[in-house]
C-alpha cells in the first residue's frame, strides 16, 4: 500500500539471509547472546523460558509465545533465570545465511523439558532508520495474541511442521517462512505495544508523510508541502508528528537523508555532489555542514573510516 509505514521502515533494512535452529530443551539449559546485526526470533513451542536482557529485566516465555529482538541486543534465554550461560556463538560457530541446525541443550541425559525454534534475519544497520532504532531490545507476542493471528500462526505451524518432515527444498521454505514469520510478528506486536514505530502505525493521518520521507527523501520536501499530504494545517500537521514521532518532521527528514548519505558513502564511491543530489540537498555545502553537525566527522573522514574498517576485518 502507498501509506504502508511499517513496509517504508523495513524495506531499506534488506532483511535476507535468515538462519535458524531446533532447540531441544532439557534440565538446566540455557544460553547466552551476544549483540549482532541481526534480527532475531524465539517461538516457545512447548515448555517455558525466561529471557533476560542486558538491561536487567526478565521476561517469561510460555508455550506458544513468540519473542523478537529487532536489533539483535545480548540477552540470556533459560529455563530458569540465571546470570551466565555459555554463548550460542560457541555452541553454533557457523551460524551463516541460509544455515539450520538441531541443538540438545541442558542435562541431555533426562528427559526433555520443552522445545524452541530460534531464527536470526541479517539486515543492514546502516539502513535502520529512527523508528527501528528506537524499538525496544526485545518485543513479545503472547500465545493469546497469535490465536486472533491465523495467517502467523499457522506460518509457525508450517515452520514446526516443515521441521519435523523436512520436503524437497525444505531448507530455503524455512528460510522464507521465518522473515514472513517476523514482520508478520513485528506489525502483531507493534499493535499493541507503546512504541514510537507502533504509534506511527495506528497513526493513518501521518502515514503519507512517513512514507513519503521514509522513501522519497530526494525530493524538495517542505513543512508545508509534506502537511499537504495529509490534508493537515502546516501547525497542526507538526504538532501531531511531533507527538508521534517524538522529533520534528524538519530534524526526521534530515536524519533520514544522512542516514542514506552513510549508506551511499560506505557502500559506493560516488561523489558528494551526486550524494547532495540523491538524498535532496540543493547544495554540497549544505549536506557537508549538515553532516559534520550530526557525525562530528566529514564525510571523507566518515568514508575514510568505513573503508579501513572493512579491510581490517
Amino acid at each position: 500500500m502507498d501509506d504502508d509505514v511499517l513496509g517504508s521502515v523495513l524495506a531499506p533494512l534488506r532483511l535476507h539471509g535468515a538462519y535458524y535452529s531446533d532447540w531441544r530443551l532439557h534440565p538446566g539449559w540455557a544460553v547466552r547472546g551476544r549483540p549482532e546485526p541481526r534480527a532475531l526470533m524465539h517461538y516457545m513451542f512447548t515448555g517455558s523460558a525466561v529471557v533476560t536482557c542486558q538491561d536487567g529485566l526478565s521476561h517469561t516465555l510460555a508455550s506458544g509465545d513468540l519473542a523478537m529482538f529487532p536489533r539483535g541486543a545480548a540477552h540470556i534465554v533459560s529455563g530458569e533465570q540465571c546470570d551466565t550461560a555459555p554463548y550460542i556463538s560457541d555452541l553454533l560457530p557457523e551460524r551463516l545465511p541460509g544455515a539450520s541446525a538441531v541443538l540438545s541443550l541442558g542435562n541431555v541425559a533426562a528427559d526433555p523439558v520443552g522445545r524452541m525454534l530460534c531464527a536470526g534475519l541479517d539486515y543492514d544497520p546502516s539502513a535502520a532508520q529512527l523508528l527501528y532504532q528506537l524499538l525496544p531490545d526485545v518485543l513479545i507476542v503472547r500465545a493469546r495474541q497469535l490465536a486472533g493471528q491465523q495467517m502467523l500462526q499457522h506460518l509457525l505451524a508450517g515452520i514446526l511442521d516443515e521441521s519435523d518432515r523436512p520436503g524437497a527444498g525444505a531448507e530455503t521454505v524455512q528460510l522464507r517462512a521465518f522473515e514472513l514469520a517476523y514482520v508478520l510478528g513485528l506489525r502483531l506486536a507493534l499493535a499493541t505495544t507503546d512504541t514510537v514505530l507502533g504509534r506511527a502505525i495506528r497513526n493513518p493521518r501521518l502515514a503519507p508523510a512517513l512514507v513519503a520521507i521514509n522513501t522519497r527523501f530526494g525530493q524538495s520536501w517542505t513543512v508545508p508541502t509534506l502537511a499537504g499530504l495529509t490534508e493537515m494545517s502546516e501547525s497542526t500537521f507538526t504538532r501531531e508528528f511531533t507527538a508521534t514521532v517524538g522529533a520534528r518532521p524538519a530534524a526526521y527528514l534530515r536524519a533520514r537523508r544522512l542516514l542514506e548519505t552513510k549508506r551511499l558513502l560506505a557502500d559506493t564511491a560516488l561523489p558528494l555532489e551526486q550524494i547532495s543530489t540523491a538524498v535532496g540537498y540543493t547544495s554540497t555545502v549544505g549536506l557537508h555542514q549538515a553532516f559534520v553537525r550530526e557525525c562530528r566527522v566529514t564525510p571523507g573522514e566518515f568514508r575514510a573510516r568505513r573503508r579501513a574498517a572493512r579491510a581490517d576485518r
